[in-house]
């Protein structure tokens, strides 16, 4: 399998806004493991096995931008899901205010990549709570004001998401809460 690195994913974004259709803008904001080496959140070595796109700004060209990706893979000896939307069945986890805090990555061509801020990935990863996530955090220096942060995001999440009609999502984020808990406690 593959593994991407940043100079690898940078590479992968140039060659994909190229491919682009012209005066046809697409923006895009990642998450994961390959937002957190983009924004220098986790070390410049690390790498991950995809790229995960959680928010294509304009719905309606999520398909050509998954189609030109895997055109890119082929061409880069990459998976063709290198880039892929699959996280967007957790855009819920998003913290409020995402927009105002995202990363500018770059603009390739026609492609503008923005990347999750420190904090929203630190709060999604916990509300994730995988065990690549609990290792990402690791990396990521959680600190007593992240901390703060994700016990707000949980409190407006669980306010949101309660259970009887959201008893999944409920669930998912008093187990957030026993990690950041015990997170805390082993600080």
């Amino acid at each position: 399998m593959a593994r991407l690195g940043n100079r690898t994913i940078h590479k992968a974004l140039r060659t994909l806004g190229a491919c682009l259709a012209p005066n046809r803008q697409i923006e895009i904001l990642l998450i994961g493991g390959a937002a957190g080496v983009l924004i220098g959140a986790l070390p410049a070595a690390w790498t991950t096995a995809d790229v995960d796109l959680i928010d294509v700004h304009a719905a309606k060209d999520r398909d050509a931008l998954l189609d030109a990706a895997a055109v890119v893979g082929g061409q880069l000896s990459l998976p063709n899901d290198w880039l892929n939307d699959w996280s967007g069945l957790y855009s819920w986890t998003l913290p409020d205010g995402w927009q105002d805090r995202r990363c500018h990555i770059g603009r390739f061509g026609e492609l503008v990549v923005y990347a999750a801020s420190r904090l929203d990935l630190i709060a999604m990863k916990f509300m994730a709570h995988r065990p690549g996530d609990l290792e990402h955090l690791e990396r990521m220096t959680v600190g007593i004001d992240d901390l703060s942060f994700v016990r707000s995001y949980l409190d407006r999440k669980a306010k949101r998401y309660q259970e009887g009609r959201n008893s999944e999502k409920a669930r998912q984020i008093e187990m957030a809460r026993q990690y950041v808990d015990a997170w805390e406690a082993q600080s």
